[in-house]
This record gives C-alpha cells, structure tokens and sequence, in this order.
C-alpha cells in the first residue's frame, strides 16, 4: 500500500473502532501511527457493541487493538497499570497492583471456564488450539535472548 491508502485505511479503522469522534482526529492519529512506523497500536475506545475486552482491526499495515473502556477488565488491569505514577505513593501503588494482578487472574479464569464449557469434540478443540496459538505467539513476544 502506499502511504496515503495507508492512512486512509487507518483513518476508517480508528473512526470505525470509536478510537476518535471526528475524521479531523483519525487522519491526525493515522499520520502519527505511519510517522512512528507502528505495526501495534493500543488505542482506547468505549465499546459498548462488543462484549470483549479489547478489538483487533488489521488497517493499513498496522494492528490497531482498541482497548474497551466499557469491559469491567479495563478498570481492573489497563486503569491499574497506568503508566502515570506522578503523585502515587506506595499505598496507592500496591493497590493497583493488586487489582492488576486480580484482574489477569479473573481473565485467566474466564478463559479456563469457556474452555471448559465447551463440549467435546470440534469446539473444545478449536478452544485448545486458540489457547496453544496464542501462548506460542505469547512466547515469540516475551522471549529475550540472553
């Protein structure tokens, strides 16, 4: 893709996402993500039409995973983990740690139950194998070599 079919199609994923309210903001934030050369960008969004935690749009090169404001995970791990530590003091620190530790606890459980509550056969093999696919990719991430 060229740049300026790159940013359109950008465009089009942070409006359709709800990332942003105007076109003035998406083109700006499209512009951005191409300038910084982005292959994942983390956006928040209200996504009051999706039970998920977060979204994924493949636009323009990118990845664009909008973070769901209106998911309970939100509050218990992203607004946890806000990297604006300016004023905390230890208390405040240790209790959002905790609650991101709760969070991804709670995720964790709703995963194994999902899994769990599938029957037998196709279903609860296509569950495994998502859980597999996404723990090798969560190893390609994280590994560092020495």
């Amino acid at each position: 893709m060229s740049t300026e079919e790159r940013a359109k199609d950008l465009t089009l994923g942070f409006l359709d996402l709800g990332v942003v309210e105007t076109l003035e903001e998406a083109e700006e934030l499209a512009a951005r993500t191409i300038d910084q050369d982005l292959k994942y960008d983390f956006e928040i969004a209200n996504l009051t039409s999706t039970p998920g935690f977060f979204d994924v749009q493949s636009r323009g090169g990118e990845i664009i995973i909008a973070l769901n404001t209106a998911h309970p995970a939100y509050n218990h791990l992203i607004e946890a983990l806000d990297v604006d530590l300016n004023g905390a003091d230890e208390t405040e620190l240790r209790h959002r740690l905790h609650r991101a530790s709760d969070g991804l606890r709670l995720l964790l459980i709703a995963w194994a139950r999902y899994e769990d509550e599938q029957p037998d056969g196709r279903r609860l093999d296509g569950a495994r194998q998502a859980r597999w696919g996404w723990g090798r990719m969560a190893r390609e991430f994280l590994d560092v070599e020495d």
